[in-house]
């Protein structure tokens, strides 16, 4: 029998396991399984797109295509969809903090690549400064569309109320006209939502920037009625001083789906998005001061070192001369003659247009009748239209007051006296003064508080849509 025991041991083995699995199996079977969860899926009509589809920084469908949800796989278009998690890990906000983590763009300005000013004698930050919004540049042609909810606007988008952002590049016909060949640039405004929840953030950044944002979302009446908040509350400051940009927004979104029909086959949806914004700002400067000041103190001969010349620190009396009447510009202690290219002492950065002082124009108090002073200039002891010297009881008309001042010139002008090569089709850039020493405009905003760039607006949008045969066929009004 002791050769037979290994038998015995195995068939007690699996007899074992077919018990145990038989146990098993019928707890399995008698495990009460948990009620089902009621689907809370919001349902979209085919107009609109929503982030929470969205996984991480990968984006399924877009409107960006034919204003119709399309999956991107099957839009013909290049076109690059910014998730509301790519948003707030690399922290942007608008297109400045957001363009330069984008693929075939670039952003101008403080946080860019480029001045994005143009390519003349002398460039102008004015509209940069007032519309940083459009200071980018998509495909290296010129800067893109801006656009709400693919409705153009000159309002700039903020991540406060925007989930996602499409950047469609190249030119399309989406905006219902011409569109600029660079592409658009649309952010998709929050919409208000069928469950309840809220959050507020805060943030604050170097040289004093914070920046606090609001958002509560209250469902009224289920799959009904939603009503959602929004506000921003941001106050950025930056190196230069006193540049700053104040942001106060507030925005709201209704969402109304009247249950019309029975079923799927037909659905009816009315949505609301309204917005106050208000900017106050000095924006920092990207281009240094322009320099007409260097020119003065080189010296007028032209060398290796100096290939531009100068004015040699020559000093000019632009007063009245009886002798040469209005065409005098006295250089002190070295003669007459700076502005006439026929003089041993003409100075071709003095060599331009000077600039003119305007005539003043007074009331007669007997008369009360308006009338302009004309001659020479209105204090003690300045010159009059017969050379000589007025008192302190002297009249005021017939007294100077338009007289040309000449000053120095940029470079644009000075390479004309000049005679530099090609001057006359203006291939020579107004200079920039680079000397720190001179004028700190790292740290320091050279318009001081004398310059501001403001933004106000309300706006809002009503959109009515009706869908049939489960979405075939829909209608959407804005």
């Amino acid at each position: 029998m002791i050769p037979n025991q290994p038998a015995h041991a195995a068939t007690r083995l699996v007899a074992l396991l077919a018990v145990l699995a038989t146990t098993a199996y019928a707890q399995t079977v008698v495990t009460p399984t948990k009620p089902a969860v009621e689907d809370d899926t919001l349902t979209l009509t085919p107009f609109e797109v929503s982030a929470t589809k969205d996984t991480g920084y990968q984006a399924t469908d877009t409107l960006a295509g034919t204003r119709i949800r399309t999956e991107l796989r099957d839009v013909g278009a290049a076109i690059s969809v910014i998730t509301k998690e790519f948003l707030r890990d690399i922290g942007a906000t608008d297109n400045a903090t957001l363009l330069q983590y984008t693929t075939n763009a670039e952003v101008a300005g403080t946080r860019g690549t480029y001045t994005g000013l143009g390519n003349g004698t002398s460039v102008d930050e004015s509209a940069t400064l007032r519309a940083p919004a459009g200071a980018q540049r998509v495909r290296g042609l010129a800067s893109a569309d801006n656009a709400r909810d693919f409705f153009v606007t000159d309002i700039p988008w903020d991540s406060y109320i925007v989930d996602r952002v499409d950047i469609q590049r190249g030119p399309n016909s989406i905006l219902f006209g011409l569109g600029s060949p660079a592409g658009i640039i649309n952010a998709t405004t929050r919409s208000a939502e069928f469950r309840t929840f809220g959050s507020a953030e805060a943030r604050f950044g170097s040289y004093g920037t914070a920046r606090t944002t609001l958002d509560f979302n209250q469902q009224i009446v289920p799959k009904v009625l939603a009503l959602r908040l929004d506000g921003l509350w941001s106050n950025e400051k930056f190196r230069q001083k006193p540049a700053f940009e104040d942001n106060r927004r507030l925005f709201g979104a209704l969402r109304f789906d009247p249950q019309l029909f029975k079923g799927n086959d037909a659905r009816t949806s009315l949505r609301v998005k309204y917005e106050n914004g208000d900017i106050k700002a000095n924006r920092p400067r990207n281009v240094t001061p322009n320099d007409n000041l260097s020119a003065w103190f080189r010296p007028t001969a032209i060398t290796a070192d100096n290939p531009f010349g100068g004015a040699g620190r020559t000093a000019i009396n632009n007063g009245y001369d009886a002798e040469r009447g209005d065409t005098a510009n006295i250089v002190l202690g070295d003669g007459k003659g700076v502005n006439n290219p026929a003089s041993p002492n003409y100075v071709r950065w003095f060599s331009v247009p000077p600039n003119q002082q305007q005539p003043f124009w007074l009331i007669d108090g007997g008369t009360n009748q308006l009338f302009r002073v004309e001659g020479g200039y209105i204090n003690v002891g300045a010159r009059n239209t017969t050379g000589g010297l007025t008192g302190a009881a002297a009249g005021l008309q017939g007294k100077r007051t338009n007289g040309q001042f000449y000053g120095i010139a940029g470079l644009p002008q000075a390479a004309v006296a000049l005679n530099l090569p090609n001057a006359a089709f203006g291939q020579y850039r107004q200079q920039s003064l680079l000397d720190s020493s001179v004028f700190d405009y790292n740290t320091q905003l050279i318009d001081g508080p004398n310059k501001s760039e403001f933004e106000k607006w309300d706006t809002y949008n009503i959109t009515l849509s009706q869908t049939f045969a489960r979405d075939r066929v829909g209608v959407e009004l804005n």
